[in-house]
């Protein structure tokens, strides 16, 4: 399945397009994060991001003292199976989303967050297929602060990710 929308850039067959994706100018871990899920020892592989400041958030939800959260940052990114990795269904998928959001929990993200949301994907006109959007976001006293956690984050998802071929069946719902 390859995306045809306009601007989409194939970071798994190009990744030396990464230039292409204007996020990665403003929030260099930006970079890492795309160019690693969508290396050929991911699992998965990206369609689309975006990155923001969102103009409101709830420092509770963070876990984090009100007076030590005054800056955000927050980006999405949209995941597909890639190889052995099935998302066939969204059972398949949901179960996958339990085991990572398990390992996730065990990392302690101090200032950040990660959702994830399983969705219906139109790749084009004729191919439709599951997805997960994640989202990441993170807080901080000042600007600095709150990109930093959030590049925290980002390496935290990646390190919590399967990169082995061989483990990628223990991430299917059985």
């Amino acid at each position: 399945m390859t995306p045809s929308w306009e601007g989409f850039v194939d970071l798994r067959r190009y990744p030396d397009q990464i230039d292409q994706i204007a996020e990665v100018e403003f929030f260099a871990p930006l970079r890492q994060f795309l160019l690693s899920l969508n290396s050929p020892s991911s699992p998965v592989w990206t369609a689309k991001c975006d990155l923001w400041a969102p103009a409101e958030f709830d420092p509770y939800e963070f876990d984090v003292d009100p007076e030590s959260a005054h800056r955000a940052y927050a980006c999405y990114v949209d995941l597909f199976s890639r190889g052995e990795l099935e998302w066939n269904t969204p059972n398949r998928i949901v179960g996958w989303c339990d085991s990572f959001c398990t390992k996730l929990r065990a990392l302690r993200l101090n200032s950040s967050r990660i959702d994830l949301i399983v969705r219906r994907a139109v790749f084009s006109q004729d191919e439709t297929g599951f997805g997960v959007t994640a989202y990441l976001s993170a807080v901080g006293s000042n600007d600095s602060q709150a990109k930093e956690a959030l590049g925290r984050a980002m390496v935290a998802f990646e390190d919590a990710l399967p990169h082995d071929t061989d483990l990628v069946g223990h991430w299917q719902l059985q």
